[in-house]
This record gives structure tokens, C-alpha cells and sequence, in this order.
């Protein structure tokens, strides 16, 4: 993998997961509210953190 390959790798994958955490932030106080309307955003956080995990792993090994 390139340098320019892994510098946007890792970009891409802090956005990832700063969307992730906002979005599990927002689940989270619509939960301790008792609004469950929300909880799908829960589940799509989950998914950005997974997903900005696995990239971010795979730009910083070797």
C-alpha cells in the first residue's frame, strides 16, 4: 500500500468513527429519554465504529 493510499486510509477512517461516536451519542440520550425512534441510529453508529475500526487497522499495520 502506498503512502498516499494509507494517509487516506487513515483520514477516512477517523471520519468513520468520529461519525460513528456521534451518532452512538445520539442513541445513547435518546435511550436514557425513553425515545426509541432513535435506536436504528444506534445500530448505524455501531456499524461506522466497526467499519472506521477495521479500516484504521488495516492502514496501520505492517
Amino acid at each position: 500500500m502506498s503512502t498516499v493510499m494509507r494517509a487516506g486510509a487513515v483520514v477516512l477512517a477517523l471520519a468513520l468513527l468520529a461519525a460513528g461516536g456521534v451518532l452512538v451519542y445520539i442513541a445513547m440520550i435518546a435511550l436514557r429519554r425513553s425515545e426509541g425512534v432513535f435506536l436504528p441510529a444506534g445500530y448505524v453508529g455501531v456499524a461506522l465504529l466497526a467499519g472506521g475500526a477495521y479500516l484504521l487497522r488495516l492502514a496501520v499495520r505492517d
